[in-house]
């Protein structure tokens, strides 16, 4: 028998993910904790909480073969980055990048309690983000403690238990059918494409998922972007509302689409949207595409839009005959000063014309205020601003919150205004973290500082980010900056250097850290040290090695690399 081999291994069910798989396995040998199973497996950079979802590095499958005594696709199967995309290494940066950051539930995990009781395993799709609901029991996904009314903690996350001592099984459940959640596990544990849905049916399961994600941003006020976090944050139950509203697009495609358009046009007349959202419809929604196969009906169908709709009117309700819509008239001139708008908001009267200019409020024109033309609002309006925030408030309470003037703060570090941030606020593309009730206006809102961060970054990642990604000091990053491995694309106005993220995938593209080799167990060399050596007989030097003293050193990604590493593999 093999040394490393467990005493007892399960055979793994259709749907099963590998943490559930590991965590039954743990369950069955009597262990108190499945750390020990990861270890034995070789996998010691991960664990019950990373599940190796979307792994950032090619995994070496052999050890975990003989521990589980399976076959390497029977262990892919559990992995939700391989089961979306059997070629998920050579997918595009941008694809990759999306599918880490926004495709399963790996910070914000979800269960379905009566499966938990009627079946006892941990299903792999439950770590798709966009499946909010369980097409078995017809009921929402759990996202948190019944009891103590916290999310589920992804560090501690038990299947079964809340930290509180709660027994998720015994929670109640909201009744829900779920077409999304239906298609997507018809497609994902199905052997062929779907013919259920004539659109979504065409795409392969990778470009499907990647086409819903933005999707689901876009209706719900996101507008596709990719570091928008529009679907993340929401609660499960408004979450399941854009997801069905989204999957709703493609089944009646492209008049759904185009309605959906029409909706934002609309929003746009009333002064509530962008004011440019042709270009902004253009860059933000299908330039997500370009460059991959599989997209051009999109292209095809948002040009007939924009040939035959966006000069003469709108679709009407009912079919797609055009139908002529009129500018939304002015509001009634009857109105509040401008110093009364200044209080509702909270802001200064510099700032309320800052508002004016973007057309963020629209005053009302020609009117008198005691006698005085000056500019005023109708307070509905206000009103109805605040509330439109106020609507988008989250009820978790994080610990690195900032006020109002401190988020508007940050955001002029990252060379964005004022406006810019109400804006995002108001497309939802940031929102509130919660509400101090005795405060004026928007200063009653507070942000978490992480998550306003890392929106602000956008296409833009900083040293630390990168350090993170690939697991090394911040200040290698640092010394690779400083001698031109890495482009920094600007320096905003803390003097930050900010990387664009298409450099930085060049720079992952060219070079490897030495380090990573050794990390991954890719070769049979345990050390870097004992590596380089080994390197150097072959003429493979380090392209830092005379410029820096520096134990990461990078190794250019040249086809006798290659070969050095298939002919030393582990």
């Amino acid at each position: 028998m093999y040394q490393n081999q467990l005493l007892i291994t399960p055979k793994p069910n259709l749907d099963e993910s590998l943490r559930g798989f590991v965590r039954r396995t743990t369950e069955e040998n009597h262990y108190k904790e499945p750390m020990w199973i990861y270890k034995l497996a070789g996998w010691k950079l991960y664990n019950k909480t990373l599940n190796l979802i979307f792994p950032s590095q090619v995994i070496d499958f052999d050890i975990p073969k003989e521990v589980f005594r399976l076959e390497g696709e029977e262990i892919k199967k559990m992995i939700l980055g391989f089961r979306i995309s059997e070629n998920y290494f050579e997918l595009p940066h941008n694809m990759q990048f999306l599918f880490r950051q926004f495709g399963s539930c790996l910070t914000r995990p979800r269960i379905c309690p009566l499966c938990l009781g009627d079946r006892n395993i941990h299903s792999l799709l439950w770590e798709l983000s966009l499946f909010v609901a369980c097409p078995i029991h017809k009921c929402l996904l759990i996202e948190e403690c019944e009891k103590c009314e916290k999310l589920i903690n992804p560090v501690k996350f038990d299947f079964f238990r809340c930290e509180c001592g709660f027994d998720f099984k015994n929670s109640n459940v909201i009744k829900v059918h779920g077409e999304l959640s239906n298609y997507l596990m018809e497609r994902l544990l199905g052997s062929s494409k779907s013919e259920s849905n004539e659109v979504l049916g065409q795409l392969s399961l990778e470009n499907l998922y990647y086409l819903l994600i933005f999707s689901v941003r876009w209706v719900n006020g996101g507008n596709g972007k990719k570091h928008s976090h529009a679907s993340q944050p929401l609660k499960n139950g408004n979450l399941y509302t854009a997801c069905e509203r989204a999957f709703q697009i493609y089944e009646n495609w492209p008049i759904s689409f185009y309605k959906l358009i029409d909706e934002s046009r609309l929003l746009a007349l009333s002064g509530i949207a962008k004011r440019n959202l042709k270009h902004m419809i253009k860059s933000s929604y299908f330039d997500n595409f370009l460059g991959l196969t599989g997209f051009d009906f999109i292209e095809l169908v948002l040009e007939e839009y924009l040939q035959t709709y966006w000069t003469s009117g709108f679709i009407n309700k009912d079919n797609n005959k055009i139908k002529l819509i009129d500018i939304p008239r002015k509001k009634s001139k009857k109105g509040i000063s401008g110093k009364e708008a200044v209080r509702l908001l909270g802001l200064s009267q510099e700032q309320v014309r800052r508002i004016i200019e973007k057309e963020i409020l629209t005053p009302i024109v020609d009117c008198k205020i005691e006698g005085k033309a000056e500019y005023s609002f109708n307070e509905e309006d206000i009103i109805d601003f605040i509330r439109q925030i106020e609507g988008r408030c989250s009820s978790i309470h994080s610990d690195s919150l900032i006020s109002f003037r401190d988020a508007t703060k940050l955001c002029f570090t990252y060379d964005l205004d004022l406006t810019d941030f109400l804006v995002m606020l108001q497309l939802g593309i940031i929102n509130p973290s919660q509400i101090d009730s005795f405060a004026l206006g928007l200063n009653k809102f507070y942000f978490d500082v992480n998550e306003l961060s890392n929106i602000l970054l956008g296409d833009f990642l900083r040293c630390e980010d990168i350090s993170k990604d690939l697991g090394v000091k911040h200040s290698s990053v640092l010394r690779w900056v400083n001698n031109g491995f890495i482009k920094v694309s600007k320096v905003n106005k803390k003097n930050r250097q900010l990387i664009n993220m298409k450099d930085y995938f060049e720079f992952k593209n060219n070079y490897i850290p030495a380090v990573e080799i050794v990390k991954t167990g890719i070769t049979k060399y345990k050390s870097t040290e004992k590596l380089l050596r080994e390197l150097k007989k072959s003429g493979i030097t380090p392209v830092n090695e005379k410029i820096v003293s520096d134990d990461l050193y990078l190794l250019k990604r040249t086809s006798n690399l290659e070969q050095f590493i298939l002919e030393n593999k582990a």
